[in-house]
C-alpha cells in the first residue's frame, strides 16, 4: 500500500492585501490598535492603515527551497533545530525557543542585524499540528 504523501497543488490564485503609504504617514507612524479602548477613547481611530489588493500567483516552492535567498527574493526557507520539547509551552516558546531563533538569525544574516523583535506570534494549533505531524511522518 502506498504511502500517502502531501499533495501538491502546482500554481494556485491568491488576493493579497500590500501595505499602501498615505501622505499622513510622513508626519503620523503606521498604526493598528488591537485592544480595547476605553470609553474616553472611542472617538480615536482603530487604525490609520491603508492597503490595496493585487491578484498573484502562487507557485508551489517544495523542492526548489534552496533557489530562494533573502538579497534576492526578499525571503528564504531554512530549517532550525529546535532543543525544545515542548512546543505548546508559551514559557519554553519565549525563554529558549526565542533565544534559539535569534542567534539562528543572527549566524545566517551576519553583523548588519542590529535587532531581532518577536511579534504577534501565535502557537500552533492542534489542527495545525496534527497536519505538520502527518505531513512529517509520511514524508520519513
Amino acid at each position: 500500500m502506498a504511502v500517502p504523501t502531501p499533495n501538491h497543488i502546482g500554481s494556485q490564485q491568491a488576493t493579497f492585501s500590500y501595505f499602501q503609504l498615505q501622505p499622513h504617514h510622513e508626519h503620523e507612524k503606521p498604526y493598528e490598535i488591537l485592544i480595547d479602548l476605553p470609553e474616553e477613547a472611542q472617538h480615536v481611530p482603530r487604525s490609520n492603515l491603508a492597503f490595496e489588493t493585487a491578484d498573484c500567483i502562487v507557485e508551489d516552492a517544495r523542492g526548489h527551497e534552496a533557489e530562494f535567498e533573502i538579497d534576492s527574493h526578499g525571503f528564504m526557507w531554512r530549517r532550525l533545530r529546535t532543543a525544545v520539547e515542548d512546543l505548546k509551552d508559551r514559557a519554553s516558546i519565549e525563554t529558549e525557543y526565542f533565544q534559539e531563533v535569534e542567534q539562528f538569525l543572527r549566524g545566517l544574516l551576519g553583523p548588519q542585524v542590529r535587532k531581532v523583535k518577536f511579534f504577534n506570534w501565535k502557537v500552533w494549533g492542534t489542527i495545525l499540528r496534527s497536519i505538520f505531524k502527518f505531513t512529517y511522518l509520511n514524508s520519513q
